[in-house]
């Protein structure tokens, strides 16, 4: 009977009746204890598609780029020992390229450190994605435990001209110069008042900065304000005015956790001068309006 060799390593199986059979097991052996003193992890690319199949009956590290819209599922995760006697823990690493160029959905089943929201990839680049689970599949955890920083987006725009903002009127400023947008949140063109969650990359956790300064002027008062959607605000800063003789500077702070793509926000402003009020017009950022809005995790 001719030898045969084991799926994965390839270590030699004589017949039973082969008188090489001892001389060979021998040599298995070592090469056994090899393995398990530095073992090495065998890795999958799967079919990435509408659904990327993550197959555990062929390995433990699936590697893949993502190039579509796709949905992550899991096939064959162990729920027993051959005894039956437990359930063993399962432990799968992902090498994830180009994570976030198009939307991934993960199974309800992950659990994911940032209150369960899925994680948030890098658009360009590497993200390496740990999980584990106990119960047959049941529930993962999961966690991205390598990632390239710079996936994070984020946006600043201001105002390089005047905008006339009429007395007692909450007005969105409108932003017609960026200094830089990773994620396409803004358009000078379309919409220049909104900073837009895109769909890829959205939720998690941002910090979004507003400053405006007005025209001189000593009647009344002068705000600012955060708003979502157009509809609810999220931040205000409302200031008394001090003097006619210098502009008003005034600024706001919001944190907003976990918007969903589409959400938009603005800053708005408003002032009780009895007529209009410029904003804007410095030339640079740092002495004129601008909004600005970055996602920290």
């Amino acid at each position: 009977m001719a030898t045969t060799f084991t799926t994965n390593y390839g270590f030699d199986k004589p017949a039973i009746s082969d008188l090489n059979w001892g001389a060979i097991r021998n040599t298995n052996m070592d090469d056994v204890d090899a393995e398990l003193f530095k073992p090495r992890i065998g890795q999958n690319a799967p079919t990435v598609g509408a659904t990327t199949t993550l197959d555990l009956s062929v390995a433990r590290v699936f590697v893949f780029t993502v190039t579509q819209i796709t949905t992550i599922a899991f096939s064959n995760v162990p729920s027993t020992f051959p005894n039956g006697a437990v359930v063993p823990a399962v432990r799968i690493l992902l090498k994830v390229t180009n994570g976030a160029a198009f939307a991934v959905t993960w199974p309800a089943s992950i659990v994911w450190p940032n209150g369960d929201t899925d994680p948030l990839l890098t658009a360009s680049g590497v993200d390496w994605i740990e999980l584990h689970t106990v119960d047959g599949g049941t529930t993962w955890y999961g966690s991205v435990f390598h990632q390239k920083e710079t996936g994070k987006l984020r946006c600043r725009a201001y105002r390089n001209a005047t905008q006339a903002i009429t007395s007692a009127v909450v007005t969105a400023v409108s932003y017609d110069t960026e200094d830089f947008d990773v994620g396409g949140m803004h358009d000078p063109a379309v919409n220049p008042t909104r900073f837009t969650i895109p769909a890829v990359g959205a939720g998690g956790c941002y910090v979004i900065h507003a400053h405006a300064v007005f025209a001189a002027n000593a009647t009344g008062i002068r705000e600012i304000r955060i708003q979502k959607n157009g509809a609810t605000d999220v931040a205000i800063h409302l200031n008394s005015v001090a003097s006619a003789a210098d502009g008003h500077y005034i600024s706001v702070t919001a944190f907003i956790n976990a918007p969903v793509a589409g959400d938009y926000f603005s800053a708005n402003v408003r002032q009780v001068s009895g007529g209009n009020l410029n904003v804007g017009g410095g030339g640079a950022p740092a002495a004129t309006d601008y909004f600005e809005i970055v996602q920290i995790r």
